[in-house]
């Protein structure tokens, strides 16, 4: 995408203005102030975010969602996937056939058309868990490109081969490939790894163990960009495997710093229960190398500099 040069004002210390050479990509917005105060002003508008437009949730850009819904508080994950994730943690952990028996089609849609027009709809004792749960697995679903780019998907396929050959090394590799994700991304999989262990914890109420709970998400988080069947049924059996370990063995698989991980045998399909249920994604240095919508600047008027401690 090429760039264009424009030319702008821009006021000195005394109160002189002077022209310099600004650079635009196409579709950029680009607004001329009278004055240097009015050019404040509009900044602190477009910092609130007022000038940020909605385009709806579910088919966007993962990270395009994450930085307007800061506009909101710091967070970490899409609200939608938040606010799903907490109801169902309050009211529907041990609902028999959670995620796998579908929601009401109709409210799945009209909650779905709400969070796109910008509301935060509000769920009660009333709503059906199984529609809120059809409503994560869709945002997953519709996401434009999979929690794991089409890019890594390869890579990853490679490690699950690795983890059945050997699984101790396959699963260092898995946590090497976790962390080379968009930032994004990678918290979004660890909040959402995290919750399904806790889902499967309660296997014995909601008969949804680790198995269940990999078949049903493995498809929406790993997926080919080609889909015609014999990609899709190529890589299913390793989706599966390392949907299992992503579930499983999260806790060190996201950790920031690297840790043995606790590998089971290789024919357990127990997962590493949680000592106690909590949904913040663990503490990881790449979750601050997403920026703020707002510029910081220290006290000498410089622009604040953001460094990726992830990388």
């Amino acid at each position: 995408m090429g760039l264009s040069c424009f030319k702008s004002w821009k006021y000195d210390s005394t109160g002189h203005k002077g022209n310099r050479d600004v650079l635009a990509s196409p579709g950029s917005y680009f607004f001329l102030s009278n004055s240097a105060g009015q050019g404040d002003e509009w900044l602190k508008s477009l910092n609130k975010g007022v000038w940020i437009p909605f385009t709806g949730v579910f088919g966007q850009r993962l990270e395009e969602t994450v930085l307007y819904e800061r506009r909101y508080g710091v967070r970490l994950v899409p609200l939608v996937v938040e606010q799903c994730v907490t109801f169902i943690r309050e009211c529907g952990l041990y609902e028999v056939g959670l995620f796998r028996q579908p929601g009401r089609t109709s409210l799945v849609k009209e909650l779905q058309e709400a969070f796109d027009s910008g509301e935060r709809p509000s769920f009660d004792s009333s709503t059906d868990v199984h529609t809120v749960a059809s409503l994560l697995k869709l945002y997953l679903r519709q996401l434009p490109e999979p929690l794991v780019p089409y890019s890594h998907y390869q890579d990853f396929l490679l490690c699950g081969q690795k983890l059945i050959s050997d699984r101790t090394v396959g699963l260092e590799e898995l946590r090497n490939l976790l962390h080379e994700l968009p930032v994004a991304n990678f918290n979004l999989l660890n909040f959402i790894c995290q919750f399904l262990n806790e889902v499967q914890s309660c296997s014995s109420s909601n008969k949804m163990n680790v198995q269940n709970l990999a078949t049903v998400f493995g498809p929406n988080i790993l997926q080919a960009k080609a889909e015609d069947p014999q990609s899709i049924m190529g890589g299913a059996k390793l989706v599966q495997v390392l949907m299992l370990e992503l579930i499983r063995e999260h806790e060190s698989l996201f950790a920031k710093f690297p840790a043995s991980v606790c590998a089971h045998p290789s024919g357990s399909l127990h997962a590493t229960p949680l000592k106690q249920p909590h949904l913040q994604p663990l503490p990881c240095l790449r979750q601050l190398s997403l920026p703020l919508i707002a510029d910081h600047s220290d006290e000498s008027g410089q622009p604040a500099t953001h460094s990726d401690h992830g990388r």
